[in-house]
This record gives structure tokens, C-alpha cells and sequence, in this order.
């Protein structure tokens, strides 16, 4: 499992995919000419690990901790409850969102075995002009 984890992380940390710059921008270059891949709205969650849970009220005591306080420790808890017993699940989706000029994209971690267990993520919007993630409008969401 360590070493499936880590490969994902290597490859998602590209900086081509998703990159962070000296104002703490998150970029996608090739959301400006077209749709995000899968591959790099991953990388997009990657990047925001270290945004506090503060950022939206959808986001107050997500966490599978009390001391989850942010994004990166939020996505972690759910990934370390996925286990070999169970249906996990990572889903990705973009929608394209022509009136505002963005994408909107959503992760998505779910585990399955009959019923839904759970399944929880994050949803945030992507300039269609500057390939910028927009942080304000990051969404804790899920049931």
C-alpha cells in the first residue's frame, strides 16, 4: 500500500499539473485551453494540502481527528480508513461552468460494500481565463 501511495504522489506532484508559486497560487496551465484531466485535479488536491479547514463552513469538523486543521490531514484520515475489505473508490469530475468562465471539480473518496458507507471529498472552481484554483470556493462535501 506505502509504495502504490507514494507512486500516485510522485506522479501528481508534477508541476506541470498543478503548481504553487510565491503567492500561494494553485495553477493549472492547461485548464486555460482545455477541460482538467483527472490526473490534474488530483494533483490540484495534492497542492491544497495545507489550506485550514477554516476556509468554509462546509469544512468545520470534517476531519476524522479533532486535530485535522487542514485540507491535506482531512484527505489522509479518509484514505487511511479505506481498507482491502471494503469497495474504495477516488472519483473525479469536471463540469464545465460556460456562465462563470471556470470549471468546477470534484474529488471524491468513497468506500462501498452493498450499501454506501461513505463518501466525501472536495469541490472547487478553476478560472477558465488563468487556470487559477479559486481557494474561496473550496466545499467539504459528502455524506
Amino acid at each position: 500500500m506505502y509504495k502504490k501511495v507514494f507512486f500516485a504522489l510522485a506522479i501528481c506532484s508534477t508541476p506541470v499539473l498543478a503548481t504553487s508559486s510565491v503567492k500561494d497560487q494553485i495553477s493549472c496551465p492547461s485548464c486555460i485551453r482545455s477541460k482538467p484531466s483527472d490526473q490534474e485535479v488530483i494533483a490540484m488536491v495534492f497542492a491544497s494540502h495545507a489550506i485550514p479547514l477554516s476556509i468554509h463552513p462546509s469544512c468545520k469538523s470534517v476531519g476524522t481527528s479533532e486535530e485535522d486543521k487542514n485540507l491535506g490531514q482531512y484527505i489522509a484520515g479518509l484514505m487511511a480508513y479505506m481498507n482491502e475489505d471494503m469497495n474504495n473508490r477516488l472519483t473525479v469530475n469536471v463540469q464545465d461552468m460556460p456562465e462563470k468562465e471556470k470549471w468546477l471539480a470534484r474529488f471524491m473518496l468513497s468506500q462501498e460494500k452493498d450499501e454506501t458507507v461513505w463518501r466525501y471529498g472536495l469541490e472547487f472552481s478553476i478560472s477558465k481565463k488563468t487556470g487559477l484554483l479559486d481557494k474561496q470556493s473550496y466545499r467539504c462535501i459528502g455524506a
